[in-house]
């Protein structure tokens, strides 16, 4: 897998206990962070299908998520791309990696504009099943 956002840096790692995060339901941060201007370009991490767009896993991530579906060495994870400003894809797409899919935002529930990054074992959004997704980008 790759960045979502070229030369982009983790802000918030996955994880970090939730100190009075109040939209953290799952007890500690369930993706990464990247800090980036509105508007910045967002790309697909791995090759896969696009399953989601809109808010398929909550109003929290905003209006303009996108949900793409990838097997990697056999194994199938769902990442979802939230708090964008805009999408660049459809339901159904078949992406590559690095392809242009959103742009980032600051919609939902956000203290200010970065692109969050969850990575599931499932195809819904979950307390449960959420797996550190920066293992997989350094793949």
């Amino acid at each position: 897998m790759a960045l979502p956002i070229k030369n982009g840096k983790i802000g918030t790692k996955y994880g970090v206990p939730n100190h009075g995060a109040v939209h953290w339901q799952a007890g500690h941060h369930q993706g990464v962070d990247f800090p980036c201007p509105v508007g910045t370009p967002v790309y697909a991490v791995a090759d896969g299908v696009v399953t989601g767009l809109g808010h398929p896993w909550g109003q929290g991530f905003g209006n303009h998520s996108v949900v793409i579906k990838h097997v990697v060495n056999g194994k199938s994870y769902w990442t979802m791309y939230a708090h964008c400003s805009a999408t660049h894809t459809r339901v159904g797409a078949k992406v590559k990696q690095g392809d242009l899919i959103a742009y980032s935002g600051a919609e939902g529930h956000v203290t200010g504009p970065h692109l969050h990054l969850e990575c599931h074992t499932v195809p819904h959004w979950d307390t449960t099943t959420d797996v550190n997704p920066q293992p997989l980008l350094n793949a």
